[in-house]
């Protein structure tokens, strides 16, 4: 994900999606968006690093909401207790 933030909350999620998750790159702006400053910004995340760091994880989730993944089974022993009661 390419963040901008603009006002209020959005400089928090920017925090969270390029500093703690590690799944995006912020574009950082002075006065006025610039063509290089996105162009850097696509090259970081396509490109580099870290760009095969988020592909990985991608790839770690998809793997997680598969029929047979962890994430899959914790959701359907979740439901089945649930319909137990």
């Amino acid at each position: 994900m390419i963040s901008r933030p603009f006002l209020g909350d959005q400089y928090g999620n920017t925090m969270f999606v390029c500093k703690v998750w590690r799944v995006g790159v912020e574009v950082e702006v002075e006065n006025q968006l610039e063509r290089g400053k996105i162009q850097n910004a696509i090259e970081k995340l396509m490109g580099n690093k870290q760009g095969r760091e988020v592909k990985n994880l991608k790839e770690v989730a998809e793997k997680g909401i598969r029929e047979s993944g962890s994430s899959h089974t914790a959701f359907s022993k979740l439901v089945d207790l649930i319909m137990s009661f």
